[in-house]
């Protein structure tokens, strides 16, 4: 959804012929023909060896991706392996001098077909948010499988949406790319499922995966290049990446569980690896401000502090700085945005929390009082329960919000939508009410969400 301008021309998205009974051609599907089920898919890959080294964009192009369709002209003949391989490297250009150009020109004018937050207070910023709509042009189908990942383009010049998929699919939307034919460019860079996606300062993209490697987008050099390989048998459920410190967190879900890697970017070599809970680290985030305070969420019920310069090999589980006990596995834990004084908790308990952090000494590095009673948290009730099929919910914040007082969270609702909290704007956080998104075109449930850090949009 998102806040548009009135000028904007509606583009009439086509239908899937999948679901009328038609091949992509518009010929009709053999009467035996079904579709895939999980098992077959999952039998198919779990063949697939995890990707080693760099990769040429155009090697990770899939053909199954909107952006590489075609539409058969009648009398048309079969594609030669000689045109493919042309239609592949125009493909492949074209997707890589546009993503440049927004990497470039990231400051540029605003993206005229959707609104802007420029001037706007934190009242004015609710009022638009509450108005969002879902138009047909807006849906998509980005990535053949269960969307594991998902994250913004930070340019304000146009909306490119970027979701990693369960079998190593990586996907990038363009909403209102002219040529419907060329809105989604699909890669698969990874060969199980993409578990981060992060744009950094300079518009790079980065994908992590539970193949245990880490790539980067470089539109620059058409390639992905592999940033880090860890242990095959490993699987690195989550990541999250310190600029200032050119280094990136990894949770891993496998070994005893429990463990944290920190990882130099620029050397590619580990720093240490840690286990800091008792079960699999679902979530980690770095503070906005003070990048050396980190958090982590995990499935053995708590959300822990920690400063990373005082940890190390003879680091132990008492060291963090504070510990949030939950009522059951923890999915997600993230910092405010613009001053990290606030986390944000999804939980299997059915509650999202806001956790208020003003008693912390981010500078110092020292612990926490003991918390008497959950003061300084705020506990909302929400329904997490996605089961085994469904992507685990959450919350997320709006990096525009000017008191840090709304986020969002996928909803398990009939009909089929998304709940954004928003506090009372001047009210301190202390009390907060959800708004129900809700459209025609919301047809499924939608686990992962993300506001864009300019621009009046949410995927």
């Amino acid at each position: 959804g998102r806040g548009r301008n009135d000028a904007v021309p509606v583009v009439k998205r086509e239908r899937s012929k999948r679901l009328a009974g038609k091949t992509p051609d518009g010929a009709e599907l053999p009467a035996d023909w079904k579709d895939p089920s999980a098992s077959s898919v999952a039998d198919q890959a779990q063949g697939s060896a995890r990707k080693v080294g760099e990769m040429a964009i155009v090697d990770a192009l899939r053909d199954e991706g909107k952006g590489m369709r075609r539409k058969k002209q009648a009398a048309e003949e079969e594609e030669t392996e000689e045109l493919r391989a042309a239609r592949r490297t125009a493909t492949a250009g074209r997707f890589a001098t546009a993503f440049a150009q927004l990497s470039i020109g990231g400051d540029g004018a605003a993206s005229t077909a959707t609104a802007t937050v420029s001037g706007q207070d934190e009242s004015a910023q609710q009022a638009t948010v509450r108005a969002f709509r879902c138009a047909e042009r807006d849906v998509a189908k980005v990535v053949p499988e269960r969307i594991f990942s998902l994250a913004f383009h930070p340019s304000a010049q146009k909306l490119l949406v970027a979701a990693g998929d369960k079998w190593g699919n990586l996907g990038l939307f363009d909403p209102d790319c002219a040529d419907e034919a060329q809105a989604v460019t699909l890669f698969t860079p990874h060969s199980r499922p993409v578990s981060s996606l992060y744009f950094d300062a300079g518009a790079k993209l980065y994908s992590s995966s539970y193949d245990n490697t880490v790539r980067c987008l470089d539109v620059h050099a058409e390639k992905f290049v592999e940033v880090w390989a860890g242990d095959a048998d490993d699987f690195l459920a989550y990541s999250a990446f310190d600029e200032s410190s050119s280094c990136m967190y990894a949770a891993y879900g496998s070994r005893q569980g429990g463990e944290l890697e920190r990882i130099d970017l620029r050397s590619g070599q580990s720093t240490w690896r840690l286990q800091l809970h008792d079960k699999k680290i679902s979530c980690v985030d770095v503070h906005p401000l003070q990048p050396h305070i980190i958090c982590t969420a995990s499935n053995d019920t708590t959300v822990k502090l920690w400063d990373a310069r005082k940890m190390g090999k003879k680091t132990k589980v008492s060291d963090a700085l504070a510990s949030f006990q939950h009522g059951r596995a923890v999915t997600s834990a993230h910092f405010s945005k613009r001053t990290g004084r606030r986390v944000l908790t999804t939980c299997y308990d059915d509650l999202v929390r806001v956790i208020d952090l003003e008693a912390l000494d981010t500078e110092k590095g020292s612990k926490l009082p003991a918390r008497l009673g959950g003061a300084g948290e705020t506990r909302l009730r929400h329904d997490n329960q996605t089961g085994r099929w469904l992507t685990n919910f959450r919350a997320t914040w709006d990096p525009k919000s000017l008191e840090e007082e709304r986020f969002v969270v996928g909803s398990m609702g009939r009909p089929r939508g998304i709940d954004v909290y928003m506090a009372t704007p001047g009210g301190g956080g202390g009390s907060w009410s959800p708004v129900s998104l809700r459209d025609e075109n919301f047809t499924t449930v939608t686990s992962l969400n993300a506001f864009h850090p300019t621009l009046h949009a949410l995927a």
